[in-house]
C-alpha cells in the first residue's frame, strides 16, 4: 500500500483516459478484419464533442484560396488581425495551466497526509484510485491549457510578421501605383500629336495585377504558417471527466428494513420498532432519578396527609343534635 501512497496518481493509470468509451468495433478496419461486434456509439471524450460542430474548424489547413482577392482586401484582412489580443489570450491560458497545477499539488499533498493515517486498506485503495483519476484529469486539462497558450503565442508572432510585411508591400503599392494612376489621369501627360497617354491604362492595370499577385502570395504563405498552430489548438481540448461514482454500503445507516416495509413511502407497512418517536424506556427527555416540573418533597394535586382517595361520607346525626 505504501507504493500506492507514493504513486503520483495513487495507482490509477492515466493512460486509460485515452481509451475510447464504447468503441463501435473491437477490430480496426485498417487490418482488413470485419468487425465482430457493433456496440453503442462512442461516448464523448471531450467537452467540445458535445458542442454543435465542435470538431469542425471550418477550414482545411494549408489549402486556403485567396484567388480573386486584390491587395486592398488582403491588406484589410491582414492588418485587421489583433496580435495583442491573441497574446493576451495566450497569457490567460497559461494562468489556467498554473492554476490547475496548484490545485493538483494541493490535492495530492492533502491526500497523502490523509492516506498516512487511513486504517481500512480496501476503502483506502478505492478512495486513492478515485483521487488519482481526478489528478489525471487535472494533468490532462493542464496540458491542454499549455498547448493552447503556446499555440496562441505562436499565432500572435505570425500575425506581427504578416503585418510588418504587408505594411511594406502596401506602401510600395501605394507609391508606385499611385504615381502611375496620377500620371495616367493627368491631361498634361498626353501626347499632343498622337493624342495618347504617356502612361496608358494597360500599364496601370498590369502594375496593379502584379501587386495583387504579390499580396496573394504573402497571404498564402502566412496561412501555411498559421496551419501548425491551428492544429495544436484543435488538440488543446479538455477531456470530459468520468463521473466519480460512489457506492454507499447497505449498513452505513443501520440495518435495512425488511422487504415491503416502506415506512417512508406509501407501501402500507408499519414503522419498525425504534424508528422515529421517542426512544424506548426511561423518562423521555429527562435525566433519570428526578421528576422535573414539581418542587421536591411535595405532591401537588392532593391534600396534605392524604393518600389521594376522598374521606367516607359522615353517618346520620345523633338524636337531639341539631
Amino acid at each position: 500500500m505504501a507504493g500506492q501512497d507514493n504513486d503520483p496518481y495513487f495507482g490509477f493509470d492515466p493512460r486509460t483516459l485515452d481509451v475510447p468509451s464504447n468503441p463501435a468495433s473491437i477490430f480496426s478496419p485498417a487490418i482488413g478484419k470485419q468487425p465482430s461486434y457493433q456496440g453503442p456509439p462512442a461516448l464523448p471524450r471531450y467537452y467540445s464533442d458535445t458542442w454543435k460542430n465542435g470538431n469542425d474548424t471550418g477550414a482545411s489547413h494549408g489549402s486556403y484560396d485567396f484567388g480573386g482577392l486584390d491587395i486592398e482586401v488582403i491588406n484589410k484582412q491582414i492588418m485587421g488581425e489583433q496580435p495583442g489580443t491573441t497574446e493576451e489570450r495566450s497569457q490567460q491560458w497559461n494562468n489556467v495551466a498554473v492554476m490547475l497545477q496548484g490545485v493538483a499539488d494541493q490535492l495530492r499533498e492533502q491526500t497523502q497526509a490523509l492516506a498516512a493515517h487511513w486504517e481500512s486498506p480496501g476503502a483506502k485503495k478505492v478512495f486513492l484510485e478515485k483521487v488519482g483519476m481526478t489528478l489525471a484529469y487535472l494533468t490532462a486539462w493542464q496540458q491542454a491549457a499549455i498547448v493552447n497558450s503556446v499555440a496562441l503565442y505562436g499565432v500572435a508572432g505570425v500575425m506581427r510578421e504578416a503585418q510588418a510585411e504587408m505594411e511594406q508591400l502596401y506602401y510600395e503599392y501605394s507609391m508606385e501605383v499611385g504615381v502611375l494612376k496620377s500620371m495616367n489621369q493627368d491631361p498634361r501627360m498626353i501626347d499632343p500629336y498622337l493624342g495618347r497617354k504617356f502612361i496608358p491604362d494597360r500599364t496601370v492595370r498590369e502594375e496593379v495585377a502584379a501587386y495583387d499577385k504579390r499580396a496573394r502570395e504573402l497571404a498564402n504563405r502566412i496561412a501555411s504558417e498559421y496551419a501548425p498552430y491551428l492544429t495544436q489548438l484543435e488538440n488543446g481540448r479538455a477531456k470530459m471527466v468520468e463521473t466519480l461514482n460512489a457506492v454507499v454500503h447497505p449498513g452505513a445507516y443501520g440495518p435495512m428494513p425488511p422487504p415491503g416495509n416502506y415506512y417512508l413511502g406509501n407501501g402500507g407497512g408499519t414503522v419498525p420498532t425504534g424508528f422515529g418517536g421517542a426512544p424506548p424506556g426511561g423518562n423521555h427527555g429527562k435525566p433519570p432519578g428526578k421528576d422535573y416540573g414539581k418542587p421536591p418533597g411535595k405532591d401537588y394535586g392532593k391534600p396534605p396527609g392524604s393518600n389521594g382517595t376522598p374521606p367516607p361520607a359522615p353517618g346520620p346525626a345523633p338524636q337531639g343534635v341539631p
